[in-house]
Parts: structure tokens; C-alpha cells; sequence
């Protein structure tokens, strides 16, 4: 079962990573399509500039026409320049954010895949330690029961010496006494 939802969970990790993939990839093509409309303005944004002046040049003064033209020019540029800053910006939280949560999904896919190569390893190492902690277990109790019985053998031959001897006397004096009875007749 713990096998079965490892698998699962890898599954899961390795589709968010494809997910992700793809994000960057339409990122990328997206901000590519960007730069590509930047260059064409920087080239357009001349050329209408000088379509423009002569017309105005015969209208009004020489002077009235330079200044309108550097303004337009500084108000385009400066335009430019705001897109492409906002543009670089945005595109570096965005790849920032994909790399930590990319950095997040490697770790997590990581940390998955050595619980799987441990689980086994842990399962043998516990069972190792419950047959150590058994053995130990079953040795402290030989040990505990040996002097007890060395007691009770010893008990036992004590009260077996006793009993023989006692017999013995028994018969001893049951047969000097006899013996003495024979004399006296």
C-alpha cells in the first residue's frame, strides 16, 4: 500500500513538472514575439518620423518642427525604454518564480524517491532489531532461569544425599541390633 501511493505521488510530481515545462516554454515564445515587436518600432518609428517633417517643415518654422521632432523622439524612446524595463522585470520574477517552484518540485521528487529506495532498507533494518531485541531477550531470560535451576539440582541431590544416608543409618542399626540380640541369646 505505502508502495502504491509512493508511485502515486511520483506520478503526480513528474506531471507538475511537465506542467511547468510547458509554462516556460509559452513564456519564452511569449517574450521572444515581445522583443521582436521592440526591434520593429525602433525600425518603423524613424522612418514615419521622416515622413512627417518634411510636411510640417513647409507649415511651420524650421525650429517649432526640430523641437517637436526631439520630443516626439525622447517621448517615444522613453516609452520604449519603460516597456522594456517593465518587460525585463516581469520576465525575470516570472523565471525566478518558476525556477524556485521547479528547485521545490526537484526536491520533493527527491525527497520521494529516497523513501522509496530507504522504505525497504528501514523495513529490514527494523525487522534485524526485533530479532536482536528477541535473542537478546531470550538470553537474559536462559541466564535468569540457569541459577534457579542449578538451585533446585542442587536441592534435589541435597535431599536425595539425605534421604540415602538416613536409609543407611536405618539399616545399620537395624542389623546391629539384631546382631546384638543373637549375642545376648
Amino acid at each position: 500500500y505505502q508502495y502504491r501511493a509512493l508511485h502515486q505521488v511520483v506520478h503526480a510530481l513528474q506531471q507538475v513538472l511537465q506542467q511547468v515545462q510547458l509554462e516556460q516554454q509559452v513564456h519564452q515564445q511569449v517574450q521572444q514575439q515581445a522583443l521582436q515587436q521592440v526591434q520593429q518600432l525602433h525600425r518603423q518609428a524613424p522612418q514615419q518620423l521622416h515622413r512627417q517633417a518634411p510636411q510640417q517643415l513647409h507649415q511651420q518654422a524650421p525650429q517649432q518642427v526640430l523641437q517637436q521632432v526631439h520630443q516626439q523622439v525622447r517621448q517615444q524612446v522613453h516609452q520604449q525604454v519603460q516597456q522594456q524595463v517593465q518587460q525585463q522585470v516581469q520576465q525575470q520574477v516570472q523565471q525566478q518564480v518558476q525556477q524556485q517552484a521547479l528547485q521545490q518540485v526537484h526536491r520533493q521528487v527527491q525527497q520521494v524517491q529516497q523513501v522509496h529506495q530507504q522504505a525497504p532498507q528501514q523495513v529490514h533494518q527494523q525487522a534485524l532489531r526485533q530479532v536482536q531485541q528477541a535473542h537478546q531477550q531470550a538470553l537474559q531470560q536462559v541466564q535468569q532461569v540457569q541459577p534457579q535451576a542449578l538451585q533446585q539440582v542442587q536441592q534435589v541431590q541435597q535431599q536425595a544425599l539425605q534421604q540415602v544416608q538416613q536409609q543407611v543409618q536405618q539399616q545399620a542399626l537395624q542389623q546391629v541390633q539384631q546382631v546384638s540380640f543373637f549375642n545376648s541369646i
